[in-house]
């Protein structure tokens, strides 16, 4: 993988959550520069809650078994209130994000090019 220079996110951010190392070296290049992107267009911070998952972890998680984090194709952003969640939603929209999960505190963004074009709202 080429070396990826990111003004917003450090490689640390993308790593499992579950300690097994692995994480950034496995990110798709296609979603860190549309991420760094928006982060730059929402003008606030995004924090992520989760990137690449490991099988393990994507389990423990409850994620399917076709999780696009395990591809390194997504990540989740932590949200803490309304205001937050409109900034970086539009932000995502308009930097070409297509599959954008919408929860209560977080935002699922994924740019996998196998599945299909999608916006979801979470209970």
């Amino acid at each position: 993988m080429k070396e990826i220079k990111l003004k917003y996110f450090k490689p640390h951010e993308f790593r499992c959550r579950c300690g097994c190392g692995k994480g950034f070296e496995l990110m798709r290049e296609t979603l860190l520069l549309k991420l760094d992107e928006a982060r730059e267009e929402a003008g606030v911070p995004i924090y992520l809650s989760s990137a690449y998952r490991c099988k393990k972890h994507n389990k423990a998680s409850r994620g399917v078994q076709t999780s696009s984090h395990l591809q390194g194709w997504a990540v989740d952003i932590h949200i803490l209130d309304n205001s937050e969640r409109y900034l970086i939603f539009k932000a995502l929209l308009k930097v070409g994000f297509d599959r954008i999960g919408v929860g209560k505190f977080h935002l699922h963004v994924d740019a996998d090019p196998f599945k299909p074009s999608r916006r979801i709202w979470y209970e």
